[in-house]
Formats: C-alpha cells, sequence, structure tokens
C-alpha cells in the first residue's frame, strides 16, 4: 500500500523543519504535492496530512474504534500523563467527555464568566499604557489564571499565584520545540547520552522537576477537596468520583489547554485589530455600548482562521482505510491540517484578506473550519475559551486603544506543539 508523495529529506531533517521553520515547511509541501502528503520522523509512524474537504469530512466522520486520536496524542503523554482526556480513545473516551463536558455548559459557564471579567480587570490594571509591551505573555498569565480558579477552584490569592507561577515555569519548557526530539512514538522520553550526562541540569531534566513541582501541588490540591467536598462550580468539585491519577491528568491537561490556545488567539486578534481600523472601530464601539452582536466573536473566528493555533488535528488508523479514494496502511497518523484547509482559495476567496463578515453569514461547513478540532474530538472548551475571548477582549477596547508597534512584523514561531507570534506580540495600549 502506498503513502502520498512527500519531501524526501532525511527524516531528521523534516523534524527540524517542523519544529523550527513550520509555515515555510508546510507551504512548500502543499505546493509540491498538492492537498494531501506524507511526512515522515524519526520513531513515528508516517505522517499523511490533507486539506481535501472530503478527507476531512471523512476523517472526522469515521468510526473512533479506528480513527484513534489518543494514540496520535501521544507526544503529549509526558506534559499530561497517560488518563488524560486527550490521549484516550475508544468507550474509555467517551466515557470520560461525558464527565468532563458540564462544567464548560450552562450554569458553570455563568459562573465562570465573572471570574473572567475580574481577571480581566486585575490584570489590564497592571499592563503598562502608552508603551509597547508583549502582549501574549500577558494573556497567558491573565488566562492561567482564571483557568486556575475555574478549573481548580483555588480563589485564595497565595495558593492560585503559587499554582500559577509553578506551571509558567513548566510551560517555559515545555513548549520547547526541541522537547520534539525526545518523545518517542510510544510518548515515552528518550534519552540521549548528553541528556543522561547532564541530568537535572539539562532542558529535559529540568522540564521533569518542574512537572513534580506541579504535580506535588495539584495532589495537595485534590486532597484538600476531598477532605471538604462541599459542592461547587470549578471543574475539580465535579470530578471528585475520579482516581487522583485520573483528576491529576484531566487538570493538567484543562490548565495548559485551555490557557495557552487561548492566550495566543488573544494576541493574534489584538493585532489583527490594529492593522485593521475600520474593524477595530466596528469593535469598539460593541464593546462601548455594551450591546452584544456577533461582530466581535466574528473578529476571533476570522482570526483563528488565518492563525490557528493548533495547526492540525490527528487520527492514527487501527486498521487500513481508503480515505477520499486514496489507501492508507494501518499505523499511518492521517492529520487534517487546519493551517492549510482555512487558507484554500476555493473555500475561503481572497484567503490571506482578513474580513470578519465572513462570519457574519453562513456557518462554515466542519471540514473547512476546524479551529476547535471537529467530530467525536472537538475540543470540549470551545465555548469557554470563545466567551472568555469575547470578555477580555471586550474589556480591553471598553478602557484602552491598542496600537501596532511601528516596525514590527509578527512571524509565526513554534510553542510546542502550538503557532505562537514572534517576541510575545509586542502592542501599545492607550487610554481611551
Amino acid at each position: 500500500m502506498t503513502l502520498p508523495p512527500g519531501p524526501t529529506l532525511h527524516p531528521a531533517a523534516q523534524i527540524v523543519l517542523w519544529a523550527f521553520r513550520p509555515v515555510p515547511f508546510l507551504t512548500s509541501c502543499a505546493e509540491r504535492f498538492g492537498d494531501t502528503f506524507t511526512i515522515r520522523f524519526p520513531a513515528y509512524p508516517p505522517l499523511v496530512f490533507t486539506s481535501d474537504p472530503a478527507a476531512v469530512a471523512e476523517v472526522f466522520a469515521g468510526d473512533p474504534a479506528t480513527f484513534l486520536t489518543g494514540q496520535g496524542n501521544r507526544i503529549l503523554k509526558p506534559l499530561l500523563g497517560e488518563e488524560s482526556l486527550l490521549l484516550l480513545d475508544g468507550e474509555h473516551h467517551k466515557q470520560r467527555r461525558r464527565l468532563v463536558m458540564p462544567p464548560f455548559h450552562g450554569p458553570a459557564m455563568r459562573a465562570a464568566a465573572e471570574a473572567m471579567r475580574a481577571a480581566a480587570q486585575r490584570h489590564l490594571e497592571q499592563w503598562p499604557v502608552g508603551r509597547p509591551f508583549p502582549v501574549q505573555p500577558a494573556f497567558a498569565a491573565l488566562t492561567l489564571d482564571v483557568i486556575v480558579e475555574t478549573v481548580v477552584g483555588v480563589r485564595e490569592s497565595g495558593r492560585r499565584e503559587e499554582l500559577c507561577a509553578r506551571l509558567t515555569r513548566l510551560l517555559s519548557l515545555g513548549t520547547r520545540p526541541e522537547l520534539f526530539f525526545f518523545v518517542g512514538r510510544s510518548g515515552e522520553v528518550r534519552l540521549t547520552g548528553i541528556q543522561k550526562a547532564l541530568g537535572p541540569l539539562s532542558p529535559l531534566g529540568l522540564f521533569l522537576k518542574r512537572k513534580r513541582a506541579v504535580t506535588a501541588l495539584l495532589h495537595e490540591e485534590i486532597a484538600r477537596r476531598r477532605q471538604d467536598p462541599s459542592p461547587g462550580s470549578d471543574v475539580l468539585s465535579l470530578l471528585l468520583d475520579l482516581s487522583d491519577q485520573e483528576l491529576h491528568d484531566e487538570l493538567m491537561t484543562l490548565l495548559v489547554a485551555g490557557h495557552e490556545t487561548t492566550a495566543t488567539a488573544l494576541a493574534w486578534t489584538l493585532h489583527r485589530l490594529t492593522q485593521h481600523p475600520e474593524v477595530l472601530a466596528r469593535a469598539t464601539e460593541e464593546a462601548t455600548t455594551g450591546e452584544e452582536t456577533r461582530y466581535l466573536e466574528a473578529v476571533i473566528l476570522e482570526t483563528m482562521r488565518l492563525h490557528p493555533v493548533v495547526p492540525m488535528v490527528v487520527r492514527r488508523l487501527a486498521e487500513a482505510r481508503t480515505i477520499a479514494g486514496r489507501s492508507l496502511p494501518a499505523g499511518a497518523v492521517v492529520a487534517p491540517n487546519i493551517w492549510l484547509s482555512q487558507r484554500r482559495p476555493d473555500v475561503w476567496p481572497d484567503p490571506e484578506r482578513f474580513d470578519p463578515d465572513r462570519f457574519l453569514g453562513e456557518t462554515p461547513r466542519p471540514q473547512h473550519f476546524f479551529p476547535f478540532g471537529g467530530g467525536n474530538r472537538t475540543c470540549v472548551g470551545r465555548v469557554f475559551a470563545l466567551q472568555e475571548m469575547r470578555i477580555v477582549l471586550r474589556e480591553i477596547l471598553r478602557q484602552r486603544r491598542p496600537v501596532a508597534v511601528p516596525g514590527y512584523e509578527p512571524k509565526v514561531v513554534r510553542r510546542g506543539v502550538t503557532f505562537a507570534p514572534s517576541r510575545g506580540m509586542p502592542v501599545r495600549l492607550e487610554l481611551r
């Protein structure tokens, strides 16, 4: 069974390009090989990228017993843990997802909205006025503050700040591209001779040490909550039927995935607002009048079309399958590519043009627009993330006017599995 064509570079060279120059690598592969192509990394199964809408639709509608997302996400195991929702498949995933979904809908979301507004106000007061500063790390601190309170339920400022500090130190290493090179196909950490020799002084050694520090604090919070299981709206309160290890891994998943991605999307959105005065004026009017229309969300969605934080979703094939006329072998990973799919000129006219009005008409089909994934693996925090972004942007636009920094052109850089703006996205905020 022949895989789709792809670059003939050595797999070691391909993983270096994917880690450090992902967008030029993707673009050149699409130009040479079309909608579907295969790339290869050392110690990984073949990775079949596709932006063919028919293939994407088939993958999203596929039998979860054949299209294994958890197996495709094993690279995340060292950071998130074996029991992370992102690493589960089959009935285990279905049952866990059913447990995790409720806190991200209904009454819990209304309670979270107040925490989001309070955090936005608290952080906005601390941000500089009239001089450039990197907004991506500032947004990351804000969204981490929100997720620690709403997911772990830590409201006491000292403990919340300590957990945020430990997570920030961990993620400063966990998002480094070179950690790709030390994780095998099973999700186990591979040690090289240099890593063994340097031990705790190596980047991997520091990562493991900082992971233990976060784990210790999470287990303390779990133990405290079990001793006083009074009902609460935070996620931890609603998941106490899980084992300690299951709770730890789900909390890690929600803490990491629930703040880094949102912060990066907010940074890209603020940048786009500085580049389009007419869009900024319209979004500011909505924010200041207090009348909620769909426009601010349309701005966010159009930004996520052009700047998807995660560039792909993955499914590892448990058995050979024919997808959109292509025969793929068992063990291959088929990866609907978000970055390329959301730039198709046959779906998105003038695809590089920023136009929020695209999202004020018909809802895009799921095989055309899927920044939150698709099928049975659509992100459980989608509604939470969109609500948080609307609230945070609204608070900023009511009080500040974002201004572009002259000479700055953002480049896409990798932070772990995400695509982030270079230099943390410097922006200047002026008083309104």
